[in-house]
């Protein structure tokens, strides 16, 4: 088959990436952007994060298609209780990287801003508050000298003279390290 770049949906891909890889766009925040802008993909109704997120991590934008990197396995699943019959069910999963049939394509961004944009989603990825109990400024900043895990925030309650409040701190995510 024949691969080419449509321009118009090359501009979109473009921005993605410079959005993301040069000024560290959230996901959330491009998709917004792009719902006012650019008409979503042919098979989607609008720009999600999830959607983005599965552009930004196909290395067909730096010209590499990926072909036989999954196969079809059939497995045996079983019922919820154990009197339900067991199934048959197919399902994908991804094969050995030796196995992967990598085919040159004409690339819409470069390998650099490709790689830009994912050291990007991981450090998005990692600075993410929306998990978090409660909002510590430090949170993905700062490692242990130790071991190299991340400082984590924490919280406990204290009580002095009557009054109460939370004291917050940060330490080692291992549970090794004290």
């Amino acid at each position: 088959s024949h691969y080419a770049i449509n321009p118009q949906e090359a501009e979109v891909v473009r921005t993605i990436y410079a959005k993301i890889g040069l000024e560290g766009w959230s996901l959330g925040r491009l998709a917004t952007y792009l719902q006012e802008r650019y008409p979503p993909p042919k098979k989607s109704a609008y720009w999600t994060p999830a959607l983005l997120r599965v552009m930004l991590l196909n290395s067909v934008y730096k010209g590499e298609f990926i072909s036989h990197h999954t196969q079809q396995v059939k497995i045996q699943k079983r019922g919820l209780h154990s009197e339900d019959p067991s199934r048959v069910v197919v399902t994908k999963i991804e094969r050995p990287e030796e196995e992967w049939i990598i085919v040159p394509v004409p690339a819409i961004v470069s390998p650099e801003e490709w790689e830009t944009a994912h050291r990007i989603l991981q450090k998005n990825a990692q600075m993410s508050r929306r998990n978090a109990k409660e909002p510590y400024l430090l949170t993905g900043l700062m490692k242990c000298a130790t071991c190299g895990f991340a400082y984590v925030g924490t919280s406990a309650p204290r009580t002095k003279n009557g009054r109460a409040w939370r004291s917050k701190n940060y330490r080692c995510g291992s549970r090794s390290c004290s």
